[in-house]
């Protein structure tokens, strides 16, 4: 008889992106499902399980039962699912656009936020409710699975049931400054760590992290699983297939340009890049390639920083900066095969793939020397301080006006890239999870 494992897809819900920890879901997920080693039942931890639910079912090709926290047998309904942005929002960002550095208006937006939050607090902010559909479901099961949310109180009814938490990062700790009022999780995941659980970090970085800000987990518990990009991050030589991407995203087909993927975020560091760029981009090297900056990526915490640093750049880097929004993962390859180079200034991450997806496709890499993204840059790319813009900006020349070096940047990181493995990350957690339940 298979083990029964139950596994957490509440970080799912909201998520109509697929980025992120719902693709290390899918990938880790999809690869336990073909070992045919477990029963397994998805679940979502949080209340909003509609959106998780079908969030889910749109990424991840195998249908895997499904268990409520509120009825026995749940049926998604057949109707489309908004993920349009609430009339607050709107509000919010048109007065942030109009108004940039008003603190009034900032004020009268969070005290509106505040208002709604009171009279209906969002699902992810709400109590949790106790399911006596869980407690069945747990006292029947061998495994629970949290890819990174807190583990579910009804595990109390299993002793026995063995517990496993990926900590991707710890960015409400480590930035709490930066992220003073936002609401990552309704708990820490790391919160809920016992002796007993069984830990995987996404990198050492991760590990140090959670060891140093959480006394009570033990370093034999925790366990690094290093991810990877997907197969399709490859370069692409077709012309037409880039010249059809470029043209969709309105890049011209005829300069060289500077690529970064990310959340438009606070903690990506955009301003920092965008200044850099400007400094580049009005040398004379910069001006003779008329180089364009090319940042993809939805809106995000705190971006309003970079619509202000944007705001007040010269009118002839403004031109070169190009906003393509979210993009669509078919193109993201071709974008990094297209690249003059491939720009990662993040302050924190807890592994950071875009990079590494840049590398297997042969884009040169510039990243920051924080966090983990040494860990997965290697000596492949250039890894620099990610507050000196004159160090940015003499790389970005570097590299555009050096093709010796771009040729040996791209061998280097495509080389790099091969370290890194779904299916050896996977084989990771099963062989750690057989030595726990053998």
């Amino acid at each position: 008889m298979k083990p029964r494992l139950i596994f957490d897809i509440a970080n799912f819900a909201g998520q109509p992106t697929f980025t992120g920890i719902p693709r290390f879901i899918c990938e880790v997920l999809k690869r336990i499902v073909e070992t045919d080693r477990f029963d397994i039942v998805t679940i979502c931890s949080l209340l909003e399980e509609e959106s998780a639910l079908r969030n889910f079912r749109c990424n991840f090709s195998y249908q895997l039962p499904f268990q409520s926290k509120d009825v026995e047998n749940y049926v998604l309904e057949n109707k489309s699912y908004s993920t349009e942005k609430s009339q607050l929002k709107i509000f919010e960002e048109t007065l942030h656009a109009w108004f940039p550095d008003n603190w009034f208006i900032k004020f009268v937006a969070d005290t509106c936020r505040k208002i709604k939050w009171k009279i209906s607090p969002p699902l992810s902010l709400s109590e949790y409710n106790y399911s006596p559909f869980y407690e069945k479901l747990v006292k029947e099961s061998d495994l629970f699975f949290s890819p990174f949310n807190s583990l579910i109180p009804e595990l109390i009814q299993n002793p026995s049931i063995k517990k496993i938490l990926v900590i991707h990062d710890l960015i409400p700790i480590v930035l709490a400054d930066m992220y003073k009022g936002k609401n990552f999780f309704p708990k820490k995941p790391w919160d809920s760590i016992t002796p007993d659980t069984i830990v995987f970090t996404v990198s050492e970085s991760t590990k140090r992290d959670l060891l140093k800000y959480c006394p009570n987990v033990l370093q034999e518990q925790v366990t690094t699983i290093l991810l990877a990009a997907d197969q399709r991050f490859v370069p692409c030589l077709d012309r037409n297939k880039i010249e059809t991407v470029l043209n969709k995203y309105s890049i011209p087909v005829d300069v060289p340009f500077i690529l970064s993927v990310a959340t438009l975020d606070i903690r990506k560091n955009f301003d920092h890049v965008m200044n850099s760029f400007s400094k580049y981009s009005l040398s004379p090297n910069g001006i003779k390639t008329g180089c364009r900056l090319v940042l993809t990526g939805v809106s995000g915490w705190q971006d309003r920083k970079f619509k202000k640093t944007f705001a007040h750049l010269p009118k002839n880097v403004k031109e070169k900066i190009i906003f393509t929004g979210y993009v669509e993962d078919d193109d993201l390859p071709i974008l990094y095969s297209a690249a003059a180079c491939f720009c990662y200034m993040s302050i924190y991450e807890g592994f950071g793939l875009p990079p590494l997806e840049a590398m297997q496709c042969g884009a040169p890499v510039i990243t920051s020397d924080t966090s983990s993204l040494p860990e997965v840059v290697g000596d492949a790319g250039i890894m620099l301080d990610p507050h000196d813009v004159e160090s940015l900006a003499n790389a970005f020349e570097n590299i555009i006006c050096n093709e010796n070096l771009r040729k040996e940047m791209i061998d280097k990181g495509i080389k790099q890239a091969k370290n890194f493995s779904w299916d050896r990350c996977v084989d990771i957690i099963l062989r750690r999870i057989f030595e726990t339940i053998q």
